[in-house]
């Protein structure tokens, strides 16, 4: 089984999450079947661990975007538009004042 951990400094992700997602996609797009599985964070560090996906798991693209919730009722309602977009969340990161999700989307949906 394989098993990697991709980080980076929590300084990067505040300045450019764009550029981190890019990092995520090339990383799993370089290695097939190696798939994003959450996000852990320290004080000055996020890690992102993957591992080996099951065979025939269809593609993904990651994608980090900004949380904009500030009650439990508005987290909820924007984690179900998401869902409904057909993102399915792995994560968030808290930066100062703001969090940041993780997602995930097919790359196969048909409009």
């Amino acid at each position: 089984m394989s098993y990697r951990l991709l980080t980076f400094p929590l300084n990067e992700l505040i300045i450019a999450p764009d550029t981190i997602a890019e990092n995520l996609n090339h990383a799993c797009e370089r290695r097939p079947g190696l798939r994003i599985t959450g996000v852990c964070q320290s004080n000055d560090h996020v890690c992102f661990p993957c591992e080996a996906a099951p065979a025939n798991t269809p593609p993904v693209r990651y994608l980090l975007a900004p949380i904009n919730a500030d009650t439990t009722e508005s987290l909820s309602a924007e984690l179900h538009q998401r869902w409904a977009s057909h993102f399915t969340t792995l994560g968030m990161v808290y930066l100062p004042n703001t969090y940041l999700a993780l997602y995930t989307q097919p790359l196969n949906l048909k409009p």
